[in-house]
């Protein structure tokens, strides 16, 4: 686990916390409470019924602000290879009650950090976003392309950041 400054937050909260770490790296305790707030993000709140747990974990950098023993945001960054030809990220979320306070600008910018320091010779990453957030991944650079399509009965669009 490599955790980074915990005063280094986007909205001065010095309690949040941000991690990146492996599957390997992740105690039982943060497994648990991240596969909690996908649960009560994508389950509960968006009525996705898919199966969550799809094995990319296992290789997936995990991208978290905790407060706490609480998940505040979270996401999945998977080299290239694992679901595209790129480098990318997904499972985006933030937490009910952290919203509002600029922690998804954050996650993404870690996100897109991570990617930069994993893969420092990829040209560019790309993302399935939901279609409401094309205009917010558009701010961190992310191009949309391609035709908009369902994934778990959601519209998305795929994008693409050039380095």
């Amino acid at each position: 686990m490599v955790p980074s400054d915990p005063t280094d937050s986007s909205n001065g909260d010095s309690s949040l916390r941000w991690m990146v770490c492996s599957f390997d790296d992740l105690s039982r305790r943060w497994l648990y409470r991240l596969l909690q707030a996908r649960q009560e993000v994508f389950t509960i709140e968006q009525h996705v019924i898919c199966q969550d747990l799809d094995d990319l974990d296992f290789d997936a950098q995990h991208v978290l602000c905790v407060d706490g023993d609480r998940v505040a945001a979270y996401a999945r960054v998977l080299a290239a290879g694992t679901r595209y030809d790129e480098p990318s990220f997904g499972r985006v979320l933030t937490t009910t009650d952290y919203r509002g306070i600029g922690l998804g600008k954050a996650l993404v910018r870690r996100c897109v950090q991570t990617i930069e320091t994993l893969a420092p010779d990829s040209p560019s990453s790309r993302i399935s976003a939901q279609l409401y957030l094309k205009d917010f991944y558009a701010s961190f650079g992310y191009v949309p392309f391609g035709d908009v399509y369902l994934e778990d009965a959601i519209d998305h669009i795929a994008m693409r950041r050039m380095r």
